[in-house]
């Protein structure tokens, strides 16, 4: 009876999706001053690209985690 009410419940988490939680790779690309902040989600979400202005630093990591930080030119992550 307990396996059935744990596969129940696993199965109820996997239908609803978890967006935004979990591991991502975060791009961090470095732009010249006064550029504004954007945000690109990549490879399904599993990743993130994060233009920032180097001044004002880089903004807060996304919900969930440990993520792998990357930081590197604009359009990296088209490249891997």
């Amino acid at each position: 009876m307990r396996l059935g009410v744990e596969l129940g419940r696993i199965e109820k988490q996997l239908g609803q999706g978890r967006p935004g939680c979990g591991p991502k790779t975060v791009f961090l690309v470095e732009e010249p001053p006064g550029t504004p902040t954007t945000r690109r989600e990549l490879w399904g979400r599993a990743a993130v690209e994060v233009v920032y202005d180097p001044t004002a630093g880089p903004p807060p990591l996304p919900p969930g985690g440990p993520h792998k930080l990357i930081i590197g030119p604009a359009g990296l992550a088209d490249l891997i």
